[in-house]
Protein backbone atom coordinates (compact mmCIF):
# COMPACT_ATOMS: atom_id res chain seq x y z
CA UNK A 1 0.00 0.00 0.00
CA UNK A 2 2.50 2.21 1.13
CA UNK A 3 4.76 1.66 -2.32
CA UNK A 4 1.27 2.56 -4.39
CA UNK A 5 0.96 5.67 -2.33
CA UNK A 6 5.12 6.42 -2.71
CA UNK A 7 4.34 5.52 -7.04
CA UNK A 8 1.42 7.51 -7.25
CA UNK A 9 3.00 11.08 -5.64
CA UNK A 10 5.83 10.23 -7.64
CA UNK A 11 3.68 10.05 -10.80
CA UNK A 12 1.92 13.55 -10.03
CA UNK A 13 5.41 15.34 -9.30
CA UNK A 14 6.58 14.11 -12.96
CA UNK A 15 3.90 14.82 -14.66
CA UNK A 16 3.84 18.34 -12.65
CA UNK A 17 7.39 19.08 -13.70
CA UNK A 18 6.32 17.78 -17.65
CA UNK A 19 3.88 20.70 -17.60
CA UNK A 20 5.66 23.31 -15.63
CA UNK A 21 8.34 22.37 -18.65
CA UNK A 22 6.01 22.89 -21.87
CA UNK A 23 4.72 26.29 -20.04
CA UNK A 24 8.34 27.53 -20.12
CA UNK A 25 8.57 26.29 -23.69
CA UNK A 26 5.29 27.28 -24.82
CA UNK A 27 6.46 31.30 -23.37
CA UNK A 28 9.60 30.88 -25.32
CA UNK A 29 8.09 30.50 -28.68
CA UNK A 30 5.43 33.24 -28.11
CA UNK A 31 7.97 35.95 -26.51
CA UNK A 32 10.59 34.70 -30.08
CA UNK A 33 7.21 35.35 -32.45
CA UNK A 34 5.99 38.25 -30.84
CA UNK A 35 9.77 39.86 -31.28
CA UNK A 36 10.03 38.66 -34.93
CA UNK A 37 7.02 40.23 -35.76
CA UNK A 38 8.32 43.34 -33.93
CA UNK A 39 10.91 43.00 -36.62
CA UNK A 40 9.23 42.84 -39.54
CA UNK A 41 6.91 45.87 -38.63
CA UNK A 42 9.72 47.81 -38.16
CA UNK A 43 11.33 46.52 -41.41
CA UNK A 44 8.28 47.84 -43.50
CA UNK A 45 7.74 51.30 -41.72
CA UNK A 46 11.42 51.81 -42.80
CA UNK A 47 11.05 50.73 -45.67
CA UNK A 48 7.70 53.10 -46.28
CA UNK A 49 9.03 56.42 -44.83
CA UNK A 50 11.79 55.50 -47.30
CA UNK A 51 9.64 55.53 -50.02
CA UNK A 52 7.53 57.92 -48.78
CA UNK A 53 10.79 60.04 -48.94
CA UNK A 54 11.82 59.46 -52.00
CA UNK A 55 8.58 60.25 -53.55
CA UNK A 56 8.72 63.87 -51.23
CA UNK A 57 12.19 64.34 -53.10
CA UNK A 58 10.97 63.77 -56.69
CA UNK A 59 7.82 65.69 -55.90
CA UNK A 60 10.15 68.47 -54.77
CA UNK A 61 12.83 68.28 -57.70
CA UNK A 62 9.67 69.01 -60.22
CA UNK A 63 8.43 71.19 -58.04
CA UNK A 64 11.66 73.23 -58.04
CA UNK A 65 12.09 72.99 -61.83
CA UNK A 66 8.61 74.67 -62.08
CA UNK A 67 10.05 77.59 -60.05
CA UNK A 68 12.91 78.05 -61.87
CA UNK A 69 12.50 81.42 -63.56
CA UNK A 70 14.11 81.50 -67.12
CA UNK A 71 13.46 84.35 -69.81
CA UNK A 72 12.06 82.78 -73.08
CA UNK A 73 15.61 82.81 -74.94
CA UNK A 74 16.87 81.05 -72.25
CA UNK A 75 14.21 78.02 -72.24
CA UNK A 76 14.82 78.14 -75.97
CA UNK A 77 18.04 77.00 -75.58
CA UNK A 78 17.13 74.47 -73.67
CA UNK A 79 15.40 73.32 -76.07
CA UNK A 80 18.06 73.73 -79.03
CA UNK A 81 19.86 71.04 -76.62
CA UNK A 82 16.82 68.94 -76.62
CA UNK A 83 16.23 69.22 -80.75
CA UNK A 84 19.88 68.69 -80.92
CA UNK A 85 19.47 65.17 -78.87
CA UNK A 86 16.11 63.89 -80.61
CA UNK A 87 18.67 63.83 -83.99
CA UNK A 88 21.59 62.61 -81.97
CA UNK A 89 19.85 59.96 -81.15
CA UNK A 90 18.63 59.24 -85.12
CA UNK A 91 21.62 59.45 -85.88
CA UNK A 92 22.67 56.23 -83.71
CA UNK A 93 24.98 58.73 -81.70
CA UNK A 94 24.51 59.57 -77.83
CA UNK A 95 22.85 62.22 -76.03
CA UNK A 96 24.79 65.53 -74.66
CA UNK A 97 23.28 66.99 -71.88
CA UNK A 98 25.76 69.79 -71.91
CA UNK A 99 26.37 71.03 -75.26
CA UNK A 100 27.88 74.43 -74.73
CA UNK A 101 30.48 73.54 -72.56
CA UNK A 102 32.76 75.68 -74.10
CA UNK A 103 30.85 78.78 -72.98
CA UNK A 104 32.62 79.17 -70.05
CA UNK A 105 32.40 83.23 -70.94
CA UNK A 106 30.06 84.90 -72.97
CA UNK A 107 31.15 85.07 -76.92
CA UNK A 108 29.28 87.36 -79.09
CA UNK A 109 29.89 87.40 -82.79
CA UNK A 110 31.91 90.70 -83.88
CA UNK A 111 29.46 92.72 -85.52
CA UNK A 112 31.94 94.81 -87.39
CA UNK A 113 34.05 91.85 -88.86
CA UNK A 114 34.26 92.28 -92.61
CA UNK A 115 32.95 88.95 -92.69
CA UNK A 116 29.29 87.88 -92.13
CA UNK A 117 28.52 86.62 -89.12
CA UNK A 118 27.85 83.10 -88.23
CA UNK A 119 26.41 81.45 -86.05
CA UNK A 120 22.92 80.77 -84.33
CA UNK A 121 20.41 84.68 -84.18
CA UNK A 122 17.45 84.88 -82.22
CA UNK A 123 14.11 86.17 -83.66
CA UNK A 124 11.93 87.45 -80.51
CA UNK A 125 8.16 87.27 -82.08
CA UNK A 126 7.37 90.11 -79.85
CA UNK A 127 10.45 92.49 -80.71
CA UNK A 128 9.91 94.94 -83.51
CA UNK A 129 11.74 93.41 -86.27
CA UNK A 130 9.64 89.98 -85.11
CA UNK A 131 6.06 92.17 -85.56
CA UNK A 132 7.24 93.69 -88.76
CA UNK A 133 8.51 90.42 -90.61
CA UNK A 134 4.97 88.48 -88.72
CA UNK A 135 6.96 86.31 -87.58
CA UNK A 136 4.59 83.48 -85.06
CA UNK A 137 6.62 81.63 -82.74
CA UNK A 138 10.57 82.76 -81.38
CA UNK A 139 13.26 81.52 -83.15
CA UNK A 140 16.50 80.58 -83.27
CA UNK A 141 18.03 81.06 -86.84
CA UNK A 142 21.79 79.86 -88.33
CA UNK A 143 20.45 82.00 -91.73
CA UNK A 144 21.12 79.10 -93.53
CA UNK A 145 18.71 76.42 -95.20
CA UNK A 146 17.02 75.91 -92.33
CA UNK A 147 18.30 72.72 -91.85
CA UNK A 148 19.81 73.77 -88.36
CA UNK A 149 16.75 75.93 -87.27
CA UNK A 150 14.49 75.90 -84.55
CA UNK A 151 10.82 77.34 -84.05
CA UNK A 152 9.28 77.23 -80.41
CA UNK A 153 7.12 79.21 -78.11
CA UNK A 154 7.20 78.90 -74.23
CA UNK A 155 4.15 77.79 -72.41
CA UNK A 156 2.73 77.63 -68.72
CA UNK A 157 4.48 74.22 -68.45
CA UNK A 158 6.26 73.38 -71.48
CA UNK A 159 7.99 74.74 -74.32
CA UNK A 160 6.31 74.01 -77.93
CA UNK A 161 8.87 73.41 -80.71
CA UNK A 162 9.07 72.73 -84.18
CA UNK A 163 12.13 71.54 -85.98
CA UNK A 164 13.55 69.53 -89.12
CA UNK A 165 14.63 66.07 -88.37
CA UNK A 166 17.67 65.65 -90.32
CA UNK A 167 18.16 62.17 -89.17
CA UNK A 168 15.64 61.36 -91.39
CA UNK A 169 16.05 63.16 -94.54
CA UNK A 170 18.26 60.37 -96.17
CA UNK A 171 17.93 61.98 -99.81
CA UNK A 172 14.81 64.28 -99.63
CA UNK A 173 15.20 67.88 -100.11
CA UNK A 174 14.32 70.16 -97.45
CA UNK A 175 10.73 70.76 -97.63
CA UNK A 176 10.07 67.01 -97.61
CA UNK A 177 12.47 66.41 -94.20
CA UNK A 178 10.10 65.19 -91.55
CA UNK A 179 8.86 67.69 -89.41
CA UNK A 180 8.90 67.56 -85.29
CA UNK A 181 5.98 69.33 -84.00
CA UNK A 182 5.69 69.27 -80.08
CA UNK A 183 5.53 70.47 -76.42
CA UNK A 184 8.28 69.28 -74.26
CA UNK A 185 8.05 69.86 -70.08
CA UNK A 186 9.98 72.81 -68.69
CA UNK A 187 10.86 70.22 -66.02
CA UNK A 188 12.11 67.77 -68.49
CA UNK A 189 14.40 70.48 -69.97
CA UNK A 190 15.30 72.01 -66.97
CA UNK A 191 15.92 68.59 -65.27
CA UNK A 192 18.26 67.49 -68.30
CA UNK A 193 19.76 70.63 -69.28
CA UNK A 194 19.72 73.40 -66.20
CA UNK A 195 20.24 70.90 -63.36
CA UNK A 196 23.85 71.33 -62.53
CA UNK A 197 26.10 74.85 -61.74
CA UNK A 198 27.91 74.01 -64.45
CA UNK A 199 25.35 73.19 -67.33
CA UNK A 200 23.80 76.60 -65.86
CA UNK A 201 26.75 78.54 -66.35
CA UNK A 202 27.12 77.25 -69.75
CA UNK A 203 23.50 77.93 -70.96
CA UNK A 204 23.53 81.67 -69.48
CA UNK A 205 26.37 82.38 -71.58
CA UNK A 206 25.47 80.27 -74.43
CA UNK A 207 22.28 82.59 -74.32
CA UNK A 208 24.08 85.62 -73.78
CA UNK A 209 26.44 85.11 -77.05
CA UNK A 210 22.98 84.87 -79.24
CA UNK A 211 22.52 88.51 -80.79
CA UNK A 212 19.52 89.40 -82.45
CA UNK A 213 18.34 88.64 -86.24
CA UNK A 214 18.07 92.21 -86.42
CA UNK A 215 22.00 92.79 -85.44
CA UNK A 216 22.71 90.45 -88.03
CA UNK A 217 20.56 91.85 -90.91
CA UNK A 218 21.91 94.86 -90.37
CA UNK A 219 25.32 94.05 -90.37
CA UNK A 220 24.52 91.93 -93.81
CA UNK A 221 22.90 94.72 -95.65
CA UNK A 222 26.19 96.94 -94.85
CA UNK A 223 28.43 94.23 -96.07
CA UNK A 224 26.43 94.05 -99.32
CA UNK A 225 26.36 97.80 -99.39
CA UNK A 226 30.04 98.32 -99.05
CA UNK A 227 30.53 95.41 -101.70
CA UNK A 228 27.95 97.16 -104.11
CA UNK A 229 30.31 100.30 -103.89
CA UNK A 230 33.31 98.52 -104.56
Amino acid sequence: MLKKTLYIIGLASLVSIMLVGCGKSKAAHHSSTSQTSTSVSAQSSSSTSSSSASSASTSQAKSTASNVKLSDKTFGVLALEYDRDVQSKGFGQKENHDQFSDYNTVKKPDIHSKEPMMGMFFIDKNSKYGIKNHVKLDQFTANGDGTADLMFNVEPDSVHVEFRDMSKAGNKDMAHVPAVNMNVSKDYLINAYYKTAEQRKHVDNYSKSILSEEVWNKQYDSLSNSDNND
